[in-house]
C-alpha cells in the first residue's frame, strides 16, 4: 500500500497528541539537562577553586531538540484544508500518525540520557 485516506478530524486528533507527548518528553528532558549541567558546573566550578583546569570544553551533555513546528506545520495544513478526508504517503503516515519522524530515534536517545 503507497497510500492511504484517512479522516482529517482523526489524523488532526492524533498529530496533536504526538505533538503533546513530544513537547512533555522535551520538557522533561530540559529539567534533566539542566540538572545534570548545574551538576558539571559545580564540579568544574570546584575544581577551578583547586586549582585545577578542566580538560575538556565547558560541557560535553548533548542538548535535547524540540521539533514542535514540524506537528505545527501538520496542525497547519490540515486546519486550512478543506477536505474531510486526507490522503497520505507512507512516510506521512510513518510521521503522523505513527509518530516516526527522520529525528525521532536521535531524539530519544538524548532523551534517554535525562529520564529520571
Amino acid at each position: 500500500m503507497k497510500t492511504v485516506k484517512i479522516d482529517k478530524a482523526r489524523l488532526l486528533e492524533t498529530v496533536r497528541a504526538n505533538k503533546a507527548l513530544h513537547e512533555q518528553e522535551y520538557d522533561e528532558a530540559m529539567e534533566g539537562y539542566r540538572e545534570e549541567y548545574d551538576k558539571q558546573l559545580a564540579a568544574k566550578r570546584k575544581a577551578l577553586k583547586k586549582g585545577e583546569l578542566p580538560q575538556q570544553g565547558f560541557t560535553d551533555l548533548p542538548v535535547p531538540s524540540k521539533h514542535t513546528d514540524e506537528y505545527e506545520q501538520v496542525e497547519k495544513m490540515l486546519d486550512f484544508s478543506v477536505d474531510d478526508t486526507v490522503e497520505l504517503e507512507h512516510n506521512e503516515f510513518s510521521n503522523y500518525v505513527m509518530d516516526d519522524w527522520g529525528w525521532k530515534q536521535r531524539f530519544s536517545a538524548t532523551t534517554m540520557n535525562y529520564k529520571k
